[in-house]
């Protein structure tokens, strides 16, 4: 997938891609601007499998723009 550019949309979904690196790799960084609840669900299971059983290290780097949406941030700190 070298060189690939996954530019989302209906020919070519993002979440896809997104899902297949994260269960490909051993590190994962994201950056976001805030996390909704909607959003963490999609990928929630990768990630906590990814961290859980093959001990990958995730990294979030997010906002708490969103007040009424920390769950999602309180989710993802009892991963691992």
């Amino acid at each position: 997938m070298s060189g690939y550019l996954a530019t989302g949309g209906r020919r070519d979904p993002f979440l896809p891609h997104l899902l297949s690196a994260i269960r490909r790799a051993d590190h994962i960084d994201l950056a976001v601007s805030f996390i909704r609840t909607s959003g963490l669900e999609l990928i929630f299971d990768a990630l906590a499998d990814a961290v859980e059983y093959r001990a990958a290290r995730l990294r979030i780097l997010t906002s708490d723009y969103l007040v009424p949406e920390r769950k999602p941030l309180y989710s993802c700190r009892t991963m691992g």
